[in-house]
């Protein structure tokens, strides 16, 4: 996988991404080295908004967006709390967790409201809301 910037290797140069960093240096990209169970979000200047989550998902980050207001949190009946409307359940998720079946990851039990992917990072800025890969499991083969 081709090196998109910098790599973060530890706590600090990840709170140094998350405050100091320059979406144009430090894209959600450079995450990729970071180990460990951790979530982020940067807010930088141009209403540009970033999360992301580590690559396997250890802490799960849910976010919902509606009528210009954009709520993130770790803690799923935090963020209920404050979406400032009912939580209403999602029945389509709902009929698919009952039968064991899931198409849509990013999708929760709650209308509206998603889950970043692991190794995943979240983008909200002009051009609107997409998720970003920034990891993914490569195989390679050893001679031997």
């Amino acid at each position: 996988m081709p090196n998109d910037g910098p790599s973060l290797s530890s706590d600090a140069a990840l709170v140094g991404w998350a405050v100091d960093g320059d979406p144009a240096t430090a894209p959600i990209s450079s995450l990729r080295g970071v180990l460990g169970q951790w979530a982020m979000i940067r807010a930088s200047s141009g209403n540009r908004l970033e999360a992301a989550v580590d690559h396997l998902g250890g802490v799960p980050l849910y976010w919902s967006s509606h009528a210009g207001t954009v709520v993130i949190s770790t803690n799923l009946p935090l963020l209920l709390s404050e979406l400032g409307r009912p939580a209403e359940p999602h029945l389509p998720r709902v009929l698919e967790w009952l039968a064991w079946s899931f198409s849509d990851p990013q999708e929760t039990l709650f209308a509206g409201v998603r889950i970043i992917p692991p190794g995943h990072g979240l983008v909200i800025d002009e051009r609107g809301q997409r998720l970003e890969r920034y990891w993914k499991l490569e195989a390679r083969l050893e001679n031997g």
